[in-house]
């Protein structure tokens, strides 16, 4: 099974989980999310690493996933979507 990290813990991200759950074609191995949150985790995921982590996480995983909705602007996707494919996702 393929493995993937999901970028963004909020509530978009608890959705998400949910799908990939049910499609049993990705493993989900952690979330990034902001540094505060690191050792916590969604729904049984931890939170594995922070915006700053990515590039050592592409070296290890190929698929990634901005989980992050759209409140009132898509500016944060955008700026993740950015650094997740900046760092080799």
């Amino acid at each position: 099974m393929k493995e993937i990290i999901l970028i963004g813990g909020g509530g978009h991200c608890k959705s998400v989980i949910d799908v990939i759950e049910q499609e049993d074609q990705f493993a989900i191995v952690g979330i990034v999310d902001k540094p505060e949150f690191l050792g916590t985790d969604v729904l049984g995921y931890a939170v594995i690493g922070s915006d700053s982590d990515l590039e050592s996480l592409a070296k290890i995983y190929t698929y990634a996933l901005v989980t992050v909705g759209q409140i009132r602007s898509p500016e944060v996707r955008i700026r993740l979507f950015d650094l997740a494919k900046k760092a080799g996702f």
